[in-house]
């Protein structure tokens, strides 16, 4: 593994199944390693390299999409894994794909900064910021300065993962904390199953309503019965 080669764990077609952009046709870049250990993490495979991960230069990869997915190119998601530990080499990536991409969609969990990304015009923040449900440590999931620099910026949006009417309290504290408005917010389900999803979504939706907050679905589980986007 090369410090100047991206880790790229998956590509693939699918329909963004969350969020502000849910519904829409794109390419799906999943990378891998991530800075935190969710206990609902529903891509483990994107965390410790594996034999199917392979270790790309940004400009062999950004040819490789051109070659290979120019149908579904013009809607990037780069996801992971945490794609915000690789923003240098994605930037680079980016300088080839400039006339082929037209929104690019990084996901990520807010604990870093962007440095370079928010610079480009076409780039949309999924900030999913994880709550006392994810298992981990307040201290490592909610970076103060990350979030700051998000709440800033105009095309980032919030993800909460919701499993219990509690989670809700959570999300209070943290949209007042960091003055996030209320129609940057997206209320989800937490699960991997269709049970899962189903059952949650009934609080998710109802807590979506009573707080003006935005709900979204998981398209992908909805549809797949599986948590990863692709079908």
């Amino acid at each position: 593994m090369g410090r100047d080669k991206l880790p790229v764990v998956e590509i693939f077609r699918s329909v963004q199944g969350e969020g502000p952009y849910q519904g829409r046709y794109a390419l799906f870049l999943r990378l891998g390693l991530c800075n935190l250990r969710c206990k609902f993490c529903d891509t483990k495979y994107a965390l410790h390299p594996t034999k199917r991960w392979r270790y790309v230069e940004p400009e062999e990869l950004a040819r490789e999409l051109v070659q290979k997915y120019p149908d579904a190119l013009s809607h990037l998601v780069i996801t992971g894994g945490e794609p915000m530990l690789h923003e240098n080499l994605i930037a680079k990536a980016l300088k080839i794909l400039l006339n082929r991409v037209k929104t690019l969609e990084i996901e990520t969990n807010g604990t870093i900064s962007p440095q370079i990304l928010h610079k480009f015009s076409f780039v949309t923040f999924n900030v999913s910021p994880k709550l006392a449900n994810s298992g981990e440590k307040k201290e490592r999931r909610i970076v103060k300065e990350a979030l700051e620099f998000y709440s800033n910026l105009k095309n980032a949006y919030f993800k909460f993962v919701i499993g219990d009417e509690k989670d809700i309290e959570e999300v209070l504290a943290i949209k007042e904390q960091f003055y996030i408005p209320g129609n940057k917010i997206y209320l989800m389900p937490m699960g991997k199953t269709k049970k899962d999803i189903r059952k949650n979504a009934r609080v998710a939706f109802k807590l979506a309503i009573t707080h003006g907050f935005n709900y979204s679905c998981r398209i992908q589980i909805e549809a797949s019965g599986r948590a990863k986007h692709g079908i």
